[in-house]
């Protein structure tokens, strides 16, 4: 991700809810990842959660 960087969100999508057409496509180093193209409707989100910053600027989750 961004090394260091705060303020970033997890979110949480129902895909069932999604109204924009979701792709999962590789990225650059080949990993897949979900890409919406489109609005990302909120009532889709269900969840959200801040990504922790540790001290080597490494990002986590708490559930």
């Amino acid at each position: 991700l961004y090394p260091g960087e705060t303020g970033l969100l997890v979110l949480d999508v129902d895909l069932d809810k999604l109204t924009s057409p979701l792709k999962n496509e590789p990225s650059r180093s080949g990993e897949i990842y979900p890409h919406i193209y489109g609005m990302l409707n909120a009532d889709a989100v269900v969840r959200e959660r801040a990504l922790k910053v540790d001290a080597g600027g490494g990002h986590f989750v708490e559930d």
